[in-house]
């Protein structure tokens, strides 16, 4: 299993362009971020913490909202800075970033898949502690494979999954498979 995946190559400036324009998935984005909305405190402003935020694609897609996006890459932050004024990012890193804040929702599009199985479980608890209410995708499935692209995908099982979000202290309130991506669900939780 990989345990560190080398993305210098993926995350030049000509692949995060190419990257903007042809895998933001503008729709599948839309219905995650229908997903977060119906999460929201209806009686403020939500407080909406993204791992994995890349350029700010789910930003357009919160509504009117505080927000925080967090990636390991400097130029997806760079770019969602220029894009995005009123917003917060940080460079960081999931396992280590840390914040005073408290956030209502905690959002993580297309992230736990990038990191290797053994680290899976431990990378779920850690999203699920900044927040009551976590939105997040996994391809759930029965192996691990290597797409043979860029990086591999980490596919768990639908048990594990269930497990990681147990021990966070969290429940499953909802799974939604949108946009026609029945392999990468989009999985709402609460804390207990």
């Amino acid at each position: 299993m990989i345990d560190k995946v080398d993305y210098s190559v993926w995350l030049t400036k000509d692949r995060l362009t190419i990257e903007d324009n042809l895998w933001s998935n503008a729709q599948y984005h839309a219905d995650f971020g229908a997903q977060v909305r119906a999460q929201y405190p209806v009686d403020r402003l939500a407080r909406v913490l993204e791992f994995g935020c890349g350029p700010g694609w789910l930003i357009p897609h919160l509504g009117e909202v505080e927000y925080h996006g967090v990636d390991a890459n400097v130029q997806c932050i760079e770019l969602a800075k220029s894009r995005y004024l009123d917003q917060q990012f940080s460079v960081g890193d999931i396992r280590t970033w840390s914040a005073e804040s408290e956030w209502d929702i905690v959002c993580a599009v297309a992230t736990t898949k990038h990191f290797a199985l053994h680290e899976w479980s431990a990378i779920v608890k850690r999203i699920l502690s900044f927040a009551p209410v976590a939105v997040f995708s996994q391809p759930i499935g029965l192996v691990n494979f290597d797409t043979g692209v860029e990086f591999p995908h980490v596919f768990v099982k639908e048990t594990t999954c269930l497990a990681a979000i147990a021990d966070a202290g969290h429940t499953l309130i909802l799974v939604a498979c949108i946009s026609g991506n029945e392999i990468e669900p989009i999985i709402t939780t609460a804390k207990l």
